[in-house]
């Protein structure tokens, strides 16, 4: 292996013990030998640490970092993004793996750039839910397809042709260490934050639609049935993330149809969170409603909006009000890629 390896593998673990050994065996089995792979030890309270010290022993290209303290994925990452050496950099969380061949194939596909981000698809593991499978396997692009700079941005941001999510790409590690956000708030919403600086220093990107990141939906964060209070408090922090997003619009001085879109995308996230806040205990929910007004008091959503919709909301009853989310998911998500689906099929 070259000193410079092609592709460093950054993983943050914390409380990781009853996946990580999925993960790492889905690196190890890997047919691929130019790579590194950086574990941050966020002082994970559980066996993490001693199962990461069982594949440094028999693989020289695991190397692990420890934190004296937990301090969140976001600082994990940004330990991990600056002991990189890898020329791409690839993302994985502890609680999900790469499918086989993943980094072989990235190397081909590298091979007819130079690329600042190959964008892979997507499979979901662990959940029977349409709407999980529609949002992340969806295809939006043809296969194969190359966007640059202005377009690269306009179809992520204003078109919504991709997720943002960090994992399942291969980064340029030269635009990701220079371009990454400085400021990067505690919360759910990091990878958009993230994505959304890096898009739009991106110039040239490969848009693939083979899988080959299998996502564990529900393993992380995500997917839960019910949640603590400190859960939600990273849910409501996601304000944080749209108020240092404006903040970088207005410094780059991007048109007025970017920070139109980017109010439609925090009012969408605002009622998401307040989804969450449904699944809080009920003796929490109160609690919650008070740290989602507290963060959100300057927003133009004010308290007055939340609670009708809190009011409309509880007075629907559960199923009813299950059976019309099915249906807007069906129509916005799951017959959309399904005609995607069937229309890449046909032209191959």
């Amino acid at each position: 292996m070259n000193n410079k390896p092609f592709v460093s593998i950054l993983i943050p673990v914390y409380g990781a013990e009853k996946y990580l050994r999925r993960c790492l065996d889905s690196i190890l089995n890997q047919d691929f030998e130019d790579m590194e792979v950086i574990l941050v030890n966020d002082a994970s309270p559980d066996a993490s640490l001693s199962i990461m010290e069982e594949y440094a022993a028999k693989d020289s290209r695991f190397k692990i970092i420890q934190h004296d303290q937990n301090y969140g994925r976001v600082k994990a990452r940004k330990t991990a993004i600056n002991a990189a050496c890898g020329t791409y950099i690839a993302f994985c969380d502890a609680d999900d793996e790469l499918l086989p061949s993943f980094l072989q194939k990235a190397f081909a596909y590298s091979s007819s750039g130079p690329f600042d981000l190959i964008h892979f698809g997507t499979q979901v593991a662990d959940t029977s839910s349409l709407r999980i499978h529609a949002i992340f396997e969806r295809y939006t692009l043809p296969h194969g397809k190359i966007l640059h700079k202005d377009k690269i941005f306009d179809t992520y941001f204003l078109e919504n042709k991709f997720i943002p999510h960090l994992w399942g790409n291969l980064w340029n590690a030269s635009l990701l260490k220079q371009h990454l956000p400085s400021e990067i708030p505690h919360c759910i919403n990091d990878d958009f934050l993230i994505m959304t600086h890096l898009m739009y220093y991106v110039n040239t990107m490969l848009y693939i639609r083979k899988r080959v990141y299998r996502y564990h939906y529900g393993a992380g964060t995500y997917g839960k049935k019910t949640y603590t209070l400190s859960q939600f408090r990273q849910f409501v922090n996601n304000i944080e993330s749209f108020r240092e997003l404006s903040c970088f619009f207005h410094r780059v001085s991007l048109p007025p149809v970017y920070h139109e879109a980017l109010e439609a995308k925090k009012r969408e996230n605002c009622l998401y969170t307040l989804e969450i806040l449904s699944r809080l205990p009920n003796d929490q929910q109160e609690q919650g409603m008070t740290l989602l007004f507290d963060a959100w008091e300057k927003e133009e959503i004010s308290k007055t909006f939340l609670q009708q919709y809190m009011k409309i909301a509880h007075s629907i009853p559960g199923r009813i009000r299950s059976a019309l989310c099915v249906l807007y998911d069906l129509g916005k998500y799951y017959i959309p890629s399904l005609l995607n689906h069937f229309e890449w099929r046909i032209s191959r």
